[in-house]
């Protein structure tokens, strides 16, 4: 089932990436960055172990970005960027990136709609849906 949350599509399932590995998505947005990352032929990794420590309201979190492009790229794919922790996490992803030797992208949601056909992904979403 698709659902909206401020206009953007919301879906969760899995994805059959090229590599053979099969990854969970809890998005639209990350189920076509998988697409689009396949097609494109990049070597990547729907992210399950890099946890990056942030302190936010005097807590210390964990923040687990999204994927990790050719080991060199942290990607982070945002379909809303309203929410008040973002800066704090994108300061400590960028920080990390760079006494690692990585680079780090935050990419919306609107971005990755202009590379990759919506149509495509809601038919792969609507065959391979999470039934919840």
């Amino acid at each position: 089932m698709l659902e909206k949350r401020k206009g953007i599509p919301s879906c969760k399932g899995y994805y059959l990436a090229n590599s053979g590995v099969t990854y969970h998505y809890d998005s639209m947005s990350e189920l076509a960055m998988m697409m689009h990352l396949d097609k494109i032929k990049a070597y990547w990794i729907k992210n399950t172990k890099l946890r990056i420590p942030y302190i936010f309201e005097g807590k210390e979190r964990k923040y687990i970005p999204d994927f990790i492009i050719d080991g060199i790229t942290i990607s982070e794919i945002k379909g809303s960027n309203d929410k008040p922790e973002l800066p704090f996490k994108v300061r400590a992803a960028v920080k990390y990136c760079r006494e690692n030797g990585l680079l780090y992208e935050l990419i919306p949601w609107d971005k990755i709609k202009t590379f990759i056909d919506w149509e495509i992904v809601r038919a792969y979403h609507k065959e391979h849906e999470k039934k919840l």
